[in-house]
């Protein structure tokens, strides 16, 4: 595997909207099969043999921007790599590849004295307000710690910032010397809010901060969050699953899955003109409130590929309802639809071998195929007949779906907006026109 070499250039002129650039950023894992990188040996003979080991991609080529003063939204489903994405971004996750610039400087490249020194600039709240608070210390010393360990102010300096900062997230200062066990969820992620802002911090990751909140309480640290941005001017990177909190706070927004980023754009656009299916469905996905209005549209297909392995060409091809059929094949969407749906069965062996005359007629009854496609359907059955099942997987997925130009290159688009002049990215071949 590649490994990130140091650079000898750490800094360099930033463009001035920009606080934090994220470029080509990878973190790679090792999963739980292997202890090492690679192993080889030589037989007597001299032949060399070499074992490779797995490699979890949790955050696999990403690149972002986020300019000064705004709130950068990251949605997806979990386990997607949004919290593995920002905890590599401030370094408490070493990259496996890539850059990460914080006003020119790359913090990947950073280390000992002057990493710690950064650190007093780019701080993160947690997703759970609980267990990221020490439960022996009170919240004034937990407000305190960052300004000590940067080695801001004396002590009765940081009392006296503690207590402010306490008002100022809504807090009682008389508080101070409360436990966190004193307060309910909503006050103790207030409490993490004032920690993360002691050392004046410019950049702010927030991690899911309202996911383990009350709806009610969400809204009240929401606004905030909000009011802090306008009076601090604080830049954010606000990564969270539920698509109504990504659209109050974000000004732009990221949509991330299997370890990339699949699209990018302002909120209005995101939400009123989303140019890839997998955006389409987490906002098809959301309840809505009238009984009469139409329900989902994008349906998510199959399961979620693993990061160890993830799909080539596009990441989202294995589950996404418009795959692109390939060109060699004249299907209409019926036909497209059919044996895509029949390789699917296959694949989850959703039926047996009794079932075969049933199926036929489930998946292709009324379809007339062309060419060459009704013999390897009827030879798959065979494989299927015989038990044979991943001969008859491989060639479904050989023959039809490993030829779309889905399967064959990496879709990158930009599309044109609707909504603002902001750049629109969406990484899908339906744009490749």
């Amino acid at each position: 595997m590649t490994t990130r070499e140091p650079q000898t250039e750490m800094k360099r002129v930033p463009d001035e909207d920009v606080l934090v650039e994220i470029e080509n950023l990878k973190k790679y894992f090792v999963s739980e099969s292997g202890y090492i990188d690679r192993f080889k040996f030589e037989l007597d003979g001299g032949l060399p043999i070499e074992y490779d080991i797995n490699y979890v991609k949790a955050v696999d080529d990403v690149s972002l921007k986020i300019k000064k003063g705004e709130t950068l939204g990251l949605v997806g489903e979990s386990g997607c790599g949004k919290s593995t994405l920002a905890r590599t971004v401030l370094r408490l996750l070493e990259p496996t590849e890539g850059s990460v610039y914080f006003d020119g400087e790359d913090l990947a490249d950073l280390s000992g004295e002057n990493l710690r020194r950064r650190r007093k600039d780019i701080q993160m709240i947690f997703q759970d307000p609980q267990s990221s608070l020490d439960p022996r210390w009170k919240v004034g010393k937990i407000v305190e710690e960052p300004m000590e360990a940067h080695g801001m102010l004396d002590d009765e300096g940081r009392e006296r910032r503690a207590k402010e900062l306490l008002d100022q997230v809504g807090l009682d200062p008389q508080h101070y010397n409360r436990y966190p066990h004193e307060f309910s969820g909503g006050q103790r992620q207030r409490i993490n809010i004032a920690r993360a802002l002691s050392t004046n911090p410019d950049f702010i990751v927030c991690d899911e901060p309202v996911s383990a909140l009350d709806v009610s309480i969400q809204a009240q640290v929401l606004n905030t969050l909000k009011e802090l941005q306008e009076e601090l001017d604080l830049t954010f990177l606000f990564i969270a699953h539920d698509l109504s909190v990504i659209r109050y706070i974000s000004d732009r927004i990221a949509v991330m899955y299997l370890g990339e980023i699949v699209e990018f754009g302002d909120e209005k656009e995101i939400f009123n003109n989303p140019q890839h299916p997998y955006t389409q469905s987490l906002l098809d996905s959301v309840p809505v409130p009238d009984p009469d209005q139409e329900g989902r549209k994008k349906i998510l297909e199959g399961d979620v590929p693993s990061p160890i392995n993830p799909p080539s060409g596009c990441r989202f091809r294995t589950r996404c309802p418009d795959v692109i059929p390939p060109e060699e094949f004249a299907f209409d969407d019926e036909e497209w639809a059919a044996i895509r749906r029949f390789t699917r069965a296959v694949t989850r062996r959703e039926f047996d071998r009794s079932e075969l005359a049933e199926m036929k007629e489930r998946y292709f009854g009324g379809l007339s195929f062309r060419g060459d496609t009704d013999d390897v359907l009827e030879e798959s059955l065979g494989y299927i007949e015989d038990e044979e099942w991943e001969q008859a997987e491989q060639l479904l997925t050989e023959t039809f779906l490993e030829k779309s130009i889905c399967a064959k290159e990496k879709p990158e688009y930009d599309v044109t907006p609707e909504f603002g002049s902001s750049r629109h990215y969406a990484a899908c071949h339906l744009h490749r026109d």
